[in-house]
């Protein structure tokens, strides 16, 4: 068993103070949509989102247009996302 922490709690913990992100990329094995639903978009508001999506699974696209991101480029198995809100 593996402890896991999100990615809010991670970046709380080593930078409290931390209010904007330019860039995320997210490459977990699979875990990528879960990775980044444990991230406050709205509070860290990125301007660039990747997420691997070796499967090319729909649900990435769906939730990524839900927070206020479009699917720009699909390069391979990695999607980039720019913010539009």
């Amino acid at each position: 068993e593996v402890k896991a922490m999100t990615l809010n709690s991670i970046l709380k913990y080593h930078y409290p103070e931390l209010r904007n992100i330019d860039v995320v990329i997210v490459d977990t094995e699979g875990y990528e949509l879960d990775a980044i639903k444990g991230l406050d978009l709205k509070r860290y508001s990125p301007k660039v989102v990747v997420l691997e999506n070796i499967s090319a699974l729909p649900e990435y696209e769906a939730y990524m247009k839900e927070k206020g991101y479009e699917l720009v480029q699909f390069v391979s198995i990695d999607q980039f996302y720019l913010k539009t809100q």
